[in-house]
């Protein structure tokens, strides 16, 4: 899995209101930041090695059967010893994979009825359940199935998102992705983007709040929102917005704060975004004539961070160690060869899309790896006969390859 070379840059910001004067229903973040990163996009590395960044790169063909095949990841749970895979995209399904690639099942039941999903919207684990916890945002209801893939149950919602997760004892956590459906929950003016239910699903607390008019159609939807390495905690990122949260429970931090130092933030943005008749272009060329820089995507594990930003038509890969405080930012320039070389075995680089404990883990398409066999052969690449290996298990249309990352100073 790659990312693009540059996403649409628009701007939102959620500013932090009280929805509600009820003192149970306040979300509101400590002030404490955890984590500051300094970033400053004018001092970049033009081309970085893999093995400064990961000590290994060992790869996990997925079966590939008739009743296995996905049609496109669009997320994926690492749980003890398997993989939990949805593709909402073509083959609507969610597969579980043992850690080995070993197909075991899949839920595919598109309909109305009793177990029946009209809209796979996402997906999460109850960590202290153990099930398996599937989102429908057209029927408005959370589907419940045991973690082989038995439906158990179904429980009705009464408000729109986009995103959804478990959080931990019994909380969970909705994403709105700034939509305008909740009316009901329309406070002075003000949607709440982030909602905490209990395991009941009845809302708790609500934050992030936003105005009613933002301008909506400037605003993307970001790959991922949140991402978990431990049981008790989730992160959250939210568009254009420089600070990462913690949710635990019904407590909702200030997590990280990445500060680029040539982007500070302007009022004249905020009242931009708040100009629901400002064309898009408009705010878009605002954004790239003053250098505002994207995080676009976020993942962390318990020692390490891996973000992307976008500024201008470059792309930013950032690396960063929370033990060392090491920074590396390497810049990916339009019509130049990708800087981060796989001197590991040899293939194109795998970036981290989730994490579990210490470990990071990505995607690896057949194709490509059949497409960079030649360059593996005559590459110094210490571990390429791995790839060369790999090449004779699978075939260029079969499964994704998940591949394990261990980054530098971790084990194995």
């Amino acid at each position: 899995m790659s990312f693009p070379i540059k996403y649409l840059i628009v701007f939102v910001v959620s500013i932090l209101l009280l929805l509600s004067c009820h003192k149970q229903n306040k979300l509101t973040p400590s002030e404490e930041i955890n984590i500051t990163i300094d970033v400053n996009p004018n001092n970049v590395l033009n081309q970085l090695k893999a093995s400064e960044l990961f000590s290994d790169i060992s790869y996990v063909p997925l079966e590939t059967n008739n009743n296995s095949l996905i049609g496109n990841i669009s997320k994926i749970i690492k749980y003890k010893d398997r993989f939990y895979i949805m593709d909402n995209d073509i083959t609507h399904s969610i597969f579980c994979f043992s850690e080995t690639g070993k197909f075991l099942f899949k839920i595919n039941r598109v309909g109305t009825g009793p177990g029946e999903y009209v809209n796979l919207s996402d997906f999460s684990i109850d960590y202290d359940q153990n099930k398996m916890l599937v989102y429908d945002n057209s029927m408005k209801r959370i589907l419940h199935f045991s973690l082989n893939g038995d439906y158990i149950e179904s429980h009705a919602i009464n408000f729109h998102s986009f995103r959804f997760s478990y959080i931990s004892n019994g909380y969970f956590a909705f994403y709105n992705d700034f939509t305008k459906s909740n009316k009901e929950l329309l406070n002075k003016g003000m949607y709440p983007n982030l909602i905490i239910t209990d395991r009941d699903y009845k809302i708790v607390k609500t934050g992030m709040n936003y105005s009613e008019d933002v301008n909506f159609s400037a605003i993307p939807m970001l790959p991922q929102c949140f991402n978990r390495y431990d049981s008790k905690t989730i992160s959250l990122i939210s568009p254009l917005n420089d600070t990462i949260y913690h949710l635990s429970d019904t407590v909702l931090t200030y997590h990280l704060n990445i500060n680029f130092k040539n982007n500070q933030r302007r009022e004249i943005i905020y009242n931009m975004m708040n100009d629901p008749d400002l064309e898009i272009d408009a705010i878009t060329s605002f954004i790239q004539d003053n250098n505002i820089c994207d995080i676009f995507f976020f993942v962390e594990s318990k020692q390490k961070i891996f973000f992307a930003y976008s500024i201008s038509s470059d792309t930013h890969y950032v690396f960063y160690d929370k033990n060392t405080k090491e920074l590396k930012d390497v810049v990916f320039k339009s019509g130049r060869d990708f800087p981060i070389i796989n001197d590991i075995d040899g293939s194109g680089f795998t970036m981290p899309i989730i994490s579990d404990g210490n470990l990071f883990y990505g995607i690896v398409s057949p194709d490509e790896l059949f497409k960079l066999q030649d360059e593996v052969l005559y590459s110094n690449a210490p571990n390429k006969q791995r790839i060369r290996e790999l090449l004779k298990q699978v075939l260029e249309d079969d499964n994704p390859i998940i591949a394990i990352i261990t980054p530098n100073n971790q084990p194995h």
